[in-house]
């Protein structure tokens, strides 16, 4: 359904009742950002699991007083959905015609804990703060490793005179890797980015489609690599270039997924459900019974 060499994630997210509908148009993955020197001087080296990930993200906080050994404020629920899907969890499903919110499954619950252990071990970020801005931290050094698109690390690099700014002088020191998986491998991260499709309602049906079938070329995708964005194909990702980062993402890429391609999810996540969640695992909270709660409150929106 969709041909081997779209992007996995795009295409399940195009799809509905087993049929295709709307192809991958880019793609933009989540990577790990790290300081070089403080990984080193903790004796720790590029993680190859999450378990490991998780260690020496705690390993540097320890070793750190004051710092995050892996930045994650508490409304952050896009770098929780890893761990829900890498212990075999879900964020909902569709059967029988009608959704079920994953988040109290067994699965589930074990990625939500390893995520709480994160953030009440490994991060000193508030625990009720959002995501925005992960450079700041970075470059005053309170912050040692952070997962965020790939991106930030132009905002990490910006000139000091920004609106927002970075910290250029740290290029050298700027380390990234694909956050890995529970058995190795690339995670699955939560991707940005857009599906494309032909309205059923289209004037021009025929038309649609010569301009579907030209945007999935390789040389108009090439141009969405060549600036840094993943293209739909894998069989493009060479065109992100040989740099650390482009190696980063081409890893991510393909393992990345979206969130439930119900019409009814950006409903969701405006009801702050999922924000209100992480910031109660942040702090402590017990995660089953919580867990248990937004299920159905999400079952309640999705359904309604």
């Amino acid at each position: 359904m969709g041909g081997d060499d779209l992007l996995p994630g795009f295409v399940e997210a195009g799809s509905y009742d087993d049929k295709f509908y709307a192809a991958p148009l880019y793609s933009g993955s989540r990577l790990v950002f790290y300081k070089k020197d403080a990984l080193a001087a903790a004796g720790l080296s590029v993680p190859t699991t999450l378990d490991e990930y998780i260690s020496n993200g705690v390993a540097l906080a320890d070793a750190n007083p004051g710092a995050s050994g892996i930045w994650w404020p508490g409304q952050d629920w896009y770098n929780a959905l890893p761990f829900i899907w890498e212990n075999g969890g879900e964020v909902a499903t569709f059967e029988g015609g009608e959704w079920k919110s994953q988040f109290s499954s067994a699965e589930s619950i074990a990625g939500i804990e390893q995520v709480q252990e994160v953030m009440t071990d490994a991060s000193r970020a508030p625990k009720d703060a959002n995501e925005t801005n992960p450079q700041v931290g970075y470059c005053e050094g309170t912050t040692l490793q952070l997962s965020a698109p790939s991106w930030v690390k132009w905002s990490i690099l910006a000139p000091l005179d920004a609106e927002t700014p970075g910290c250029p002088d740290e290029e050298a020191n700027l380390g990234v890797y694909a956050m890995p998986g529970k058995d190795g491998g690339a995670a699955q991260v939560f991707a940005g980015g857009s599906n494309i499709a032909v309205s059923a309602k289209s004037a021009q049906p025929e038309l649609a489609k010569k301009a579907l079938a030209i945007i999935l070329s390789d040389e108009f995708q090439s141009i969405y690599g060549a600036n840094g964005l993943v293209p739909a194909k894998l069989s493009l990702a060479d065109t992100l270039g040989t740099d650390e980062v482009a190696v980063a993402i081409s890893e991510a890429a393909g393992a990345a997924r979206l969130t439930p391609a119900s019409p009814k999810w950006a409903d969701v996540e405006a009801s702050g459900a999922l924000t209100d969640f992480f910031v109660q695992v942040a702090q402590g909270g017990d995660v089953t019974s919580l867990a248990k709660d937004l299920d159905a409150k999400i079952d309640s929106i999705l359904n309604g």
